[in-house]
């Protein structure tokens, strides 16, 4: 493999391969909630931040972070750690995602793969100014964070709802049912008509046949929500959609701007949201 490579399309596969392959693994992440691909062992290292602000908007994990310390991961809290620096061995990645589903499935990455020994210096070197200045995570931190309440980020209903429904828009074709990007969507449009999630209220879908037949109902050309649906897409709830793509659909159904939609969605096309309803 060649010494300097750039990474986007086989990212998370070539990090999951050099991850699994060596000794030693360290990192520096803003935000980890999901580390399926990074087989973090005893003695490895892991500065991520662990802010309360991070741990309550459903950013960072308290409960991943519980099972590497576990398991002797070395962990640090740093709250302005905005890098994703992974090493394993003498590999380095330099990106853009940070340990998540939605970096491995529904967003656009990229990152530069290199064994050149003067970039592994000056990443010894960041990661020495990184620990000197992060807090080490312990027990008792751990167990501080898991009772934080977590209530995944939004953005405000001055920006995002509630709304009507003729200010919005839909995608001209939804993402397929077992879609990463079909809970987020169509919760956005919920969210964005009824700002907080609410039961009884009316909201316009598009054209189609939906499940959740115990937590949805029909109303003339709407839909409302009952008592176990709002439960199950609020915060919390088994249904609830990550906190980033909920916010990039919210974003593109409010504004009509295709650029607002996660970059992996491959049919990005907007048209009015009672467009379809009239159909």
């Amino acid at each position: 493999m060649p010494g300097t490579e750039f990474l986007s399309d086989d990212l998370w596969a070539r990090i999951s391969m050099d991850a699994q392959a060596s000794v030693n693994r360290m990192a520096a992440v803003g935000y980890v909630t999901d580390a399926s691909q990074v087989p973090f062992r005893d003695g490895d290292t892991l500065v991520v931040d662990a802010s309360d602000r991070a741990v309550t908007t459903g950013l960072t994990n308290a409960e991943l972070l519980q099972e590497l310390l576990s398991s002797g991961v070395h962990l640090y809290s740093l709250p302005s750690l905005h890098a994703k620096v992974y090493v394993f061995d003498d590999i380095i990645f330099v990106g853009s995602c940070n340990l998540s589903h939605s970096s491995r499935t529904a967003l656009h990455e990229a990152a530069i793969r290199t064994v050149d020994s003067n970039s592994a210096l000056g990443v010894r070197q960041f990661f020495q100014a990184l620990l000197r200045s992060a807090e080490p995570i312990d027990q008792p931190f751990v167990t501080r964070i898991r009772q934080l309440l977590v209530e995944p980020r939004q953005p405000s209903d001055e920006e995002t709802g509630p709304r009507q429904a003729s200010s919005l828009w839909r995608l001209e074709t939804p993402p397929p049912s077992r879609d990463p990007n079909m809970r987020p969507y169509f919760v956005a449009l919920m969210k964005a008509q009824l700002g907080e999630l609410r039961e009884g209220q009316p909201f316009h879908l598009w054209k189609g046949h939906f499940g959740h037949k115990d937590r949805m109902e029909k109303s003339g050309e709407q839909f409302v929500l009952t008592k176990s649906g709002v439960t199950y897409f609020s915060p919390g709830g088994k249904g609830a959609p990550g906190p980033d793509l909920l916010e990039a659909f919210l974003a593109a159904v409010t504004t009509g701007s295709s650029d607002r939609l996660p970059q992996k969605l491959i049919n990005r096309v907007l048209v009015p949201l009672l467009e379809a309803a009239s159909q």
